[in-house]
């Protein structure tokens, strides 16, 4: 095109296709279960894409990240237990480590590549989980549904940063019934499913509106906000959804200000979110 290499996302295809130039490409391999690479990319520093989608940069992976974990910890009197499907790229991980009521993370990726490749090139994902937590924490490379199905003690929250299944093969039996059935059996009686619940945008309505709906027949009680992330070029949403009581009114900048402020720990981390972007997310989203 004019001498230079280029990372095209087809995200969008036919409607749109963005390019992304590329300095150097960090990672080109095919794993047993997908194939993975990693650049050094002008606009948005280190990234991850799988199968050809984009995952997270190091620009704004964190506003991803504080986007779909940190309502539910602000919602959870004692996220003591947290388990974390998907998320191989460390920053579930790494934010949810911050928090110094949890005890106990358990993450579950199917790729270990994944873990050991972002670990070794994007390590600012993994940041705090390597250097700070003190906790007990558990690595498990085995798929998500069969994990569910162990019996395990429940878990506070849940994070789900599967894969979209429409973009992997190995994800597609995924964020079915029996998936909710095994996040409702494995979460605690005060648990929160947080997860990540795809594109929002006009020519995505149908099957976004589709997913909450599916969700809506599994838990009683539901959140959606939605955030810009500009490595996707998209607005992308996130849902809480628990069954036990209601969650917080996430729209009311004093109620999210309280709560920030009796966690500062993970308030002065915060490189996105306040009080007042954190309930814009989620007028935004209605």
């Amino acid at each position: 095109m004019d001498g230079h290499i280029y990372f095209v996302d087809r995200y969008a295809a036919p409607q749109s296709i963005h390019l992304h130039r590329v300095l150097r490409v960090l990672v080109e391999e095919t794993s047993r279960y997908q194939h993975i690479q990693i650049f050094e990319t002008e606009k948005h520093g280190r990234v991850l894409v799988l199968d050809g989608f984009p995952q997270i940069s190091e620009s704004d992976g964190w506003l991803y990240t504080e986007a779909m974990v940190l309502p539910a910890l602000l919602a959870h009197p004692n996220p003591a237990r947290v388990l974390i499907l998907g998320g191989g790229d460390g920053a579930a991980f790494s934010f949810v480590t911050r928090d110094k009521r949890v005890k106990s993370v358990t993450l579950v990726d199917l790729d270990m590549r994944v873990v050991e490749l972002t670990q070794e090139h994007i390590p600012s994902l993994w940041e705090h989980a390597r250097e700070n937590y003190g906790g007990h924490e558990r690595y498990c490379y085995e798929d998500a549904l069969e994990f569910l199905k162990k019996r395990e003690p429940p878990y506070d929250i849940i994070i789900s940063d599967i894969t979209d299944p429409n973009e992997s093969e190995s994800a597609a039996h995924l964020l079915g019934p029996d998936f909710f059935v095994g996040i409702t059996a494995r979460l605690a009686p005060e648990g929160i499913l947080a997860m990540q619940s795809g594109e929002k945008s006009p020519g995505t309505k149908t099957a976004h509106d589709g997913f909450l709906a599916f969700v809506a027949k599994y838990f009683a009680h539901r959140a959606t906000g939605a955030v810009h992330i500009p490595w996707f070029n998209a607005d992308w949403s996130f849902t809480l959804a628990r069954n036990c009581y209601p969650l917080p009114d996430f729209t009311d900048p004093s109620a999210m200000k309280t709560r920030l402020d009796a966690h500062p720990h993970l308030a002065s981390k915060l490189r996105g979110l306040s009080a007042g972007k954190l309930s814009a997310m989620f007028l935004g989203a209605n």
